[in-house]
């Protein structure tokens, strides 16, 4: 009997259309050989982290010589009504009825939304540093910290501060007084600081 055994590549890839790439590759759990040129009936579904439904689509495709299947999975308004604070965002896919698995779709198609809305989301922030006044930088973690590192050969410190996005800004709270504020530009992806 002929049956998926593994997912051995995804690709994602969000075009300007909101449309999104999957492959995976097929194989034989008899023979351990790919199912090549074959025909199967496949069923993507893409949920946001409290499981509502972003996309359910049912397709049919043809494998290629290796046994990859190449999908295209949404349209320009496949992601319009999404909750993007409930991220990250999954996508289940099945073939012929067998459920081959999930995974968590990561940052491209997030960063290609902010794009297109010019909403800062926190997975385009997430690892982001920013360089700063006197050497210093400040970089930012998905729990809402971030860390301001002053490279001072005579006094060096690391500070970790809070911060919060409110649309295109991000305020940094050092303590009650004080803290720094950055402004993204959707036009080239980059922070930059806000002079006081």
């Amino acid at each position: 009997m002929k049956q998926i055994i593994s997912i051995i590549a995804m690709f994602m890839a969000f075009t300007a259309y909101g449309q999104m790439g999957y492959q995976v590759s097929l194989l034989d759990t008899n023979t351990g050989e790919p199912r090549t040129n074959e025909k199967v009936n496949v069923s993507i579904k893409i949920t946001d982290s409290k499981g509502a439904i972003i996309c359910d689509e049912q397709t049919t495709a043809t494998s290629d010589a290796f046994g990859v299947l190449s999908l295209t999975i949404g349209n320009e308004t496949t992601f319009d009504n999404a909750n993007w604070q409930n991220t990250p965002f999954r996508i289940t896919a099945s073939v012929d009825g067998i459920n081959i698995g999930s995974s968590d779709i990561l940052s491209v198609p997030i960063a290609e939304y902010a794009k297109r809305t010019g909403v800062l989301t926190l997975d385009i922030l997430t690892n982001m540093t920013v360089s700063m006044y006197d050497n210093c930088r400040m970089t930012f973690s998905s729990n809402g910290i971030a860390t301001y590192v002053d490279p001072d050969p005579y006094e060096p410190r690391t500070e970790k501060c809070p911060f919060e996005i409110d649309g295109n800004n991000v305020y940094v709270y050092r303590n009650a007084n004080s803290g720094w504020a950055f402004h993204y530009s959707v036009k080239n992806g980059k922070l930059y600081m806000v002079d006081d």
